[in-house]
């Protein structure tokens, strides 16, 4: 009778602990984030990673004329520890979060005040800035959705978005020699 008893507080005590324990499974839209420093300007993209999965993209899953979070799960921002001109428009330094609404001709790109908007509380009146944008259909297929910093020079960069077959390049450039002259001048 003993033994079993044992046996049954043993089989117990491994139940529990595998009931205490999460299992884990790769995420379908796993988190990135992306550093660069632009000039002396620190940015940051943050966001989700869905893949393609055999769907068709853009005109489908992502529809045309949309508002989207670009990306998935939560918001998807940038920050700058800086200024940095958005295409032409100036961003002050902050963390705010990124839409888009893509179109087969032309995107717009949305940055908005609200950090952590989604789709759904998402609000036009806190946006900071949008920027028109043309798509590019690419010889190649990005199977997860990837945003980077590429054509870096002194004083700019190209910020991508790559997913499917489109590329969509945002521009950013920061004030190299203001910073230079602030900096040289708090030094003295």
């Amino acid at each position: 009778m003993r033994i079993r008893n044992i046996g049954v507080g043993i089989a117990m005590l491994c139940l529990g602990t595998l009931n205490a324990q999460q299992i884990k499974t790769p995420k379908p839209s796993p988190y990135a984030e992306v550093e660069q420093v632009i000039g002396l300007t620190e940015v940051e993209l943050s966001y989700s990673r869905p893949g393609k999965k055999g769907r068709a993209i853009f005109g489908d899953l992502v529809p045309y004329d949309k508002l989207w979070r670009t990306g998935a799960n939560l918001a998807t921002t940038i920050e700058a520890e800086g200024d940095i001109m958005v295409g032409d428009k100036m961003l002050k330094e902050g963390k705010y979060s990124v839409f888009t609404i893509p179109g087969k001709d032309e995107w717009i790109v949305i940055i908005n005040s609200d950090a952590t908007a989604s789709t759904a509380r998402y609000t036009e009146e806190k946006d900071v800035l949008r920027i028109k944008v043309k798509p590019v259909k690419t010889g190649m297929k990005i199977e997860t959705f990837t945003m980077l910093f590429a054509n870096l020079t002194d004083n700019s960069a190209d910020w991508q978005i790559l997913w499917d077959n489109v590329l969509v390049t945002i521009p950013i450039k920061v004030e190299v020699d203001k910073a230079v002259l602030v900096s040289d001048c708090t030094t003295h």
